[in-house]
């Protein structure tokens, strides 16, 4: 970051939500149960979430993070101003919701 904030590079930086639902077996992550929330109803299989419903976390699709990376990679430099860092697009529902 500070070598962009100098103007010696144009660095970007990206802080990226969790990507839901992601394919394959449920894990042992936190971020795995976000997944596991709307892939195992939609496979008919019940699911006992392991983390607290009451804490909201930022979730999003592969198709939007795809399109932000290529909206941050084709953002003019001066665009850019005191921070090179982007926070994806998400919405943050809470597990009870």
């Amino acid at each position: 970051n500070d070598c962009s904030r100098k103007g010696f590079i144009d660095g970007r930086s990206a802080r990226l939500p969790t990507i839901v639902p992601r394919p394959g077996a449920p894990n042992k992550a936190a971020t795995g149960a976000f997944s596991s929330i709307i892939r195992e109803p939609l496979h008919g299989r019940d699911f006992c979430c392991p983390i607290s419903t009451d804490r909201p976390h930022p979730i999003s699709g592969y198709r939007t993070l795809v399109e932000e990376l290529i909206a941050l990679h084709e953002l003019p430099a001066q665009a850019i101003l005191d921070s090179c860092v982007h926070n994806g697009e998400a919405i943050a529902p809470q597990g009870d919701r």
